[in-house]
C-alpha cells in the first residue's frame, strides 16, 4: 500500500498486488498517510475532502471510507491501537 500524488488529482492510496503486480486506486477524494489496521481488514489514512485534514477508515479492498474524526484541528498519523 503507498499513497502517490499526480498532478491535478492530489494524494490517493493505491495497493499493489503481490501475486500479479496490478495496483488499484483506493481512494478518489484525497488520501495520504494510509496504516493497515493490526489483522488487515481496514485502512485508515488522512485525508483533507472536508477541508482540514481528518481521520477516514475504510475496508482494505477498498469501499466506503468513513470519516472517524471531526476535529478543530487537523490530524497527520493515524494509528491503530493494539
Amino acid at each position: 500500500m503507498f499513497a502517490h500524488a499526480e498532478e491535478g488529482t492530489g494524494s490517493q492510496i493505491w495497493v499493489k498486488s503481490l501475486v500479479d503486480g496490478t495496483v488499484k486506486c483506493l481512494t478518489y477524494y484525497g488520501g495520504f498517510v494510509p496504516t493497515w489496521s493490526p489483522d488487515g481488514s481496514k485502512i485508515a489514512f488522512v485525508s483533507e475532502r472536508t477541508g482540514k485534514n481528518q481521520i477516514f477508515v475504510m475496508p482494505s479492498a477498498g469501499g466506503t471510507q468513513v470519516r472517524i474524526t471531526n476535529n478543530t484541528f487537523v490530524e497527520y498519523a493515524p494509528a491503530w491501537a493494539y
